[in-house]
């Protein structure tokens, strides 16, 4: 019944009708899945892009034959094939000498002058047998140590620059995929923020806001470390010197294998020598990969040797 001149009440909600405590609670629980949903995405989108990395990361901290499967090591199989072939044309140089070995490595008397059995760590390993076939010394001329000497020189600055290249590329994938990924989750949280009612809890509010703030600033700081270390720049230049790098090496090895003076001496000295205007070109070139690549790779390549079995590698 209604009274004439009585204050009509107000029509009550739909039964179904969220209170502004069950919207701000709806709105909050709808930003924190949604920033779980971000991370989880992110989590795994970069345990799928970086699980090889994370593998090499792992097997250079692991045993001696898993050194082989970082980018080092595939690198020094890579250049040691063309090593091998400069110090198997040298050694026709020598009647007698084998360079067909077994699982055990080369012998020693064959691997130092030759400067065979590298290792991922730097090492040198060969076997302890004493002589080979005829010959059991390797005298070689200036030439040829230069050649060889040359060429390891290029084979440890690749696994060095090979190294350098994947540690680079990592750190420039991770942070660029954390800067998308913090980027993404800022802007979650602001627009969370801005629709919800403004009916709701306050405190869902304000932590929304304190949320975004940090994140915003986890982004930024993300940002400027991006582009104080630079590693895209870094990985730019360490793939750019790999490169070159490479090609010294295989400029050197079709030298060795079309020269017909392999066996002789030479005068580095002599300003009109085409032999010695072309090693003192390699040479050159090294150096100048070297000072701009300026890296410090994590393969120091000191070359110590030890009397050991070395693994079926060429």
């Amino acid at each position: 019944m209604i009274i004439p001149g009585a204050p009509v009440p107000p029509p009550l909600p739909p039964a179904d009708a969220p209170t502004p405590a069950s919207s701000s609670i709806s709105g909050g629980m709808v930003a924190l899945a949604l920033a779980v949903a971000v991370l989880l995405v992110s989590g795994f989108t970069a345990a799928v892009y970086y699980g090889s990395e994370i593998q090499a990361w792992l097997n250079k901290h692991g045993s001696t034959e898993s050194a082989w499967n970082t980018p080092a090591g595939e690198e020094l199989i890579r250049a040691n094939h063309l090593h091998f072939l400069i110090a198997s044309t040298i050694s026709q140089c020598f009647p007698g000498v084998d360079l067909a070995w077994g699982r055990d490595g080369p012998p020693s008397n064959v691997s130092i002058p030759l400067i065979l059995g590298l290792q991922p760590s730097g090492e040198i390993q060969w076997q302890s047998t004493k002589s080979v076939g005829k010959t059991a010394t390797i005298k070689l001329t200036n030439y040829q140590r230069t050649v060889l000497a040359l060429s390891n020189g290029t084979t440890l600055l690749r696994m060095q620059l090979a190294s350098t290249a994947a540690d680079t590329k990592f750190t420039r994938n991770l942070l660029q995929t954390l800067i998308v990924a913090v980027s993404a989750l800022t802007t979650i949280l602001v627009t969370m923020k801005s629709i919800i009612d403004t009916a709701a809890s306050s405190r869902t509010r304000t932590m929304l806001g304190i949320f975004a703030i940090i994140v915003a600033a986890a982004g930024t700081a993300l940002a400027s470390l991006n582009t104080a270390v630079t590693p895209g720049e870094s990985f730019a230049k360490a793939q750019h010197a790999l490169t070159q790098a490479r090609q010294v090496q295989l400029d050197l090895n079709l030298l060795v294998a079309s020269d017909k003076r392999i066996c002789k001496e030479f005068d580095p000295d002599k300003a009109n020598d085409p032999l010695a205007k072309k090693m003192a070109e390699l040479s050159n070139k090294v150096k100048e990969i070297v000072a701009s690549s300026e890296t410090t790779g994590t393969t120091s390549g000191g070359g110590s040797q030890t009397g050991q079995s070395s693994p079926s590698h060429p």
